[in-house]
């Protein structure tokens, strides 16, 4: 049950949200997710798909990806062009990113504006060559169906023609996008095979841990870099012993139990390093 308690905590800026000096950029962008979405894209390129866009992914424009708030996607943003944010940049001084750049920065437009939101680590069925894609969104709590509801900003008109997305994604269906937990608990049931969830290559288990490990961080307002070092694992150290896969089922439980917590009450992580030992379930 989603309690007030829990809406008001994730209604309020967490220490990755929060637009520090530039809270101001934020005041007239709107709350409606439509609107936002396109906003977010006037922004926002994502790496991977740079070349599609006629960028080509310099090491300058590169540094912006290892950002890990909405304050630094914001300086990156008015240093190329200080117009308000509203008004779509050329796709030559858009911020280059991933799809948690697309996820955090409409999570911290909507807490702006009082609207619960939150940052989800998953994965999706309609990005790329595995059957469940690495991937991140937003969920933003609508009062009227007392629900929430999952945007995908990242996805343009480009994307979606070159993807041939066909539902809402102001609105992701529920079985279009899983969480890490939800992937995690259909390999362990023999519903869904490791091999076909990753990114690129990088599939199997260990990467399923990976992103239940970052989902429940950011149930917990600490939405974990991409590039904090989290995927620097030997190929040796990928297989996962029984106390490890153990302690992963109890935390991929407790993200699918989020809505039962009240407000999160467990410590603030630090944001560097390697992944949750087995210790932390």
């Amino acid at each position: 049950m989603v309690t007030p308690d829990m809406l008001s905590y994730y209604a309020d800026q967490g220490e990755v949200t929060d637009p520090r000096e530039h809270t101001r950029l934020f005041d007239e962008v709107p709350r409606d997710i439509a609107g936002l979405c396109c906003v977010a894209q006037g922004l926002v390129v994502h790496a991977g798909w740079a070349r599609a866009y006629g960028i080509a992914p310099t090491d300058v424009r590169l540094q912006a990806l290892s950002s890990r708030s909405v304050a630094e996607q914001l300086h990156y943003i008015q240093t190329a062009d200080d117009r308000p944010l509203a008004v779509p940049r050329p796709v030559s001084s858009r911020l280059l990113g991933s799809c948690r750049d697309f996820a955090l920065l409409v999570c911290g437009v909507l807490r702006h504006h009082g609207v619960p939101a939150r940052v989800r680590c998953g994965f999706a069925t309609y990005l790329g060559p595995n059957r469940y894609e690495d991937h991140w969104i937003c969920e933003h709590w609508m009062q009227h169906q007392n629900r929430w509801s999952i945007v995908d900003a990242q996805i343009d008109a480009l994307q979606r023609d070159h993807l041939n997305v066909a539902f809402d994604t102001t609105d992701v269906p529920r079985d279009r996008f899983l969480t890490a937990g939800q992937v995690w608990r259909m390999c362990r049931a023999g519903k869904a095979a490791p091999a076909d969830c990753g990114n690129a290559a990088a599939t199997g288990l260990w990467f399923i841990r990976v992103n239940v490990v970052r989902d429940l961080l950011a149930l917990t307002k600490a939405e974990i870099s991409l590039w904090d070092s989290w995927r620097q694992i030997s190929p040796a150290s990928r297989a996962l012993d029984d106390e490890t896969i153990a302690a992963c089922d109890n935390l991929a439980s407790m993200t699918l139990d989020a809505d039962r917590w009240g407000e999160p009450v467990m410590p603030p992580p630090t944001l560097t390093g390697t992944p949750m030992p087995p210790s932390w379930d």
